[in-house]
Formats: structure tokens, sequence, C-alpha cells
């Protein structure tokens, strides 16, 4: 996704409109899906509105501090300061989330990784020439991750869907629609687009489109697996896709990180992988046993009024069913339990 945006914002660096085509995009995509009656998309409710309030907000800053912070800098910057967002999501983890603090083994990957983002930082070009100020951008757009990912699994938690995927994505982007596009109004990007155009040429346009077909995918891929793993996996497992994304940017792009700068970041990679999920601390409580089998006959099956079992033991019961008198409601009752077991 990140390269897709900065194919996309070289040719329109517009980040809030680009953004804004991408979430309308998603939404219309899910609208056909709920018309063709292919998945079961909820409708909106007040109750879920006000609840998914706080996450849109992030949601919005997330995309658009993104969106700005590979505009003023190098994608491999965005990637090693995502990487440090582990380390605070993992505490929000046991604070808010029921998790346990994280095993020493994770604990080393998480510190790991801390190391490498201030190695990187110390052989970054911009932060040696500009300090801390060229950052601004990429710590909010940290920041942001942070919340979005713990209130989202807290929302994944506490809100239940009838299509629990699509239905999020649904929410999460058509409520932050509107709320892009003030961003977009408020930050120039109309006044750009009057003093320059919009760029309608064909490639252009087909960086737009790709970003929009990777934005559908990353919309659903996102939510698919917050609800599959703890916050802090969530935030480890994108940071460990964006090797991709740096693998492509040096191909494409001129500005790229210094080969150290690169190795701090193979270094950063390597040690969220090493990270093991921390479990639940309160789990909940383990299924009903289910009630002991009748030793006297060994199943392998049952059919309608036949006991399939081992041809002695059957020959016994049938013996015994036999013997007993008709007019017992009791005997019938229990030969009638026992085919049934």
């Amino acid at each position: 996704m990140l390269v897709a945006n900065k194919l996309a914002l070289y040719f329109n660096p517009v980040p809030a409109l680009v953004v804004c085509v991408q979430v309308a995009a998603t939404v219309s995509y899910i609208l056909i899906l709920r018309a063709l009656g292919l998945s079961e998309v909820d409708s909106f409710d007040w109750h879920r509105v006000k609840i998914f309030g706080p996450y849109v907000v992030s949601f919005v800053l997330v995309l658009y501090s993104n969106g700005r912070a590979i505009e003023f800098s190098n994608i491999e910057t965005v990637i090693v300061f995502r990487a440090g967002a582990p380390l605070i999501v993992s505490a929000l983890d046991y604070l808010i989330l029921d998790r346990e603090l994280p095993s020493a083994r994770s604990m080393c990957a998480l510190c790991g990784m801390l190391g490498s983002v201030i190695g990187y930082a110390c052989t970054d070009s911009d932060f040696q020439l500009n300090g801390i100020s060229t950052y601004g951008w990429v710590t909010l757009y940290v920041l942001s991750v942070v919340f979005e990912t713990t209130y989202g699994k807290k929302i994944c938690q506490g809100v239940k869907f009838n299509a629990p995927v699509w239905g999020q994505v649904m929410y999460c982007n058509a409520l932050g629609l509107f709320p892009l596009m003030g961003v977009g109004l408020s930050t120039g990007e109309a006044k750009y687009l009057e003093a320059n155009g919009f760029d309608a040429s064909s490639k252009a346009m087909m960086s737009l489109a790709l970003s929009v077909v990777v934005g559908i995918g990353i919309a659903w891929a996102v939510w698919n697996c917050r609800n599959q793993v703890a916050a802090t996996s969530f935030t480890l497992i994108g940071v460990v896709c964006k090797l991709i994304s740096v693998m492509l940017n040096v191909f494409i792009w001129d500005k790229h990180a210094t080969p150290v700068g690169i190795g701090w970041l193979v270094v950063c990679l390597c040690c969220s992988a090493a990270y093991r999920q921390a479990p639940l601390r309160n789990p909940p409580p383990p299924p009903l046993p289910v009630a002991a089998e009748d030793k006297s006959v060994e199943m392998a099956g049952v059919g309608d009024g036949e006991i399939i079992g081992h041809p002695g033991e059957i020959d016994k019961l049938l013996d015994v069913e036999e013997s007993m008198p008709s007019s017992s409601p009791s005997s019938e009752t229990s030969l009638r339990a026992k085919r049934v077991l």
C-alpha cells in the first residue's frame, strides 16, 4: 500500500483526495456486494456509530499522516518508525486488552526493534541534516497507529456484526469519508488543484486505480487480521509485511535509505519475527465435559434403529432385550436410550 500510494502521489500530490477516492471505492464495492447478496453487510445504527467515532478520527489521522509522511520522507523511514509502535501497543495490551506482559524472548525482540529504530535514525541523511523536525508527520502517524490498533481491537471484542469483516470495513470507511474530505479542503489541496489541475494522464490514472484495488484488499485484510490476533501481533504483522515495500522502493525510487540503514531495517524485521503473542490473563473457561460413553458397547456408528459395534456385545444386548418383559416401560426406555447412545 505504501508503494501504491507513493505512485499515486507522485502524479497528484494531494494525499487526502487520493485517500478519499480509495475510501469511496471501498464503500461502493461493499454496497455492490450487499446488492448482489454476496455479503450480509450490517446497516448503520446509532450505537455502533458512537463506538466507531474515536476510531474514525484515528483512522483519518493514520491515512492522512501516512500520505504526508511518505510525501516528505522515504518509505524506509515510515516503516522503521512504525516498527517502534509494538513497544507501546504491548503495554496497552496489558493495561487495556487483558493480555499478559510479553515473555523474555518477546521483550528482547521488542527491544531489538527499538535498537534498530535508533540505529536507522542515526544513519538517515534527513535526520542528520534537519534533526527531529523532519519526522513530525511520521511521529503523528505512529501515534495514530497505536491508538487505532488498540481501539480497533477493543471494537472487535465488544461490537458484534452479522458480517464481522465487511461490516467493520463499511463503518470505518463510510464514516471516515467526509472527515477526510474536510482534511483535504482545510489543508489547501483544493487550491493546489485549482492552480495546477489534476493529472489525468494514463500513467496517473493507472497508478490511482492500482491504489484503489490495493486499498480495498488492505481494508478487508486489516479487519480480518485484527479479529484473529492480539493488538501487538497485529502491529508486528504490519511491520513484517513492509519488507516487500522496501524492496520495491529500492527498484522504483531514487530516494531510499543507505545500505547501513537498510541493514538496520532487516534487523528490525528479524526481531519482529521473533516475537510471540502474549496469552490472555483471563482466558475463556474450557468447554463443558462431554458425558462419558457407555463402555459396555464400543460404537463405530449409529443408524436408524440399529446398533453398530462388536458382534459379541450386540448379541448380549439383544439377548437382554428379548428376556425383558415388553410391558416394562422402564426397560423399553432403557433399551431405547442405549440404541440412541
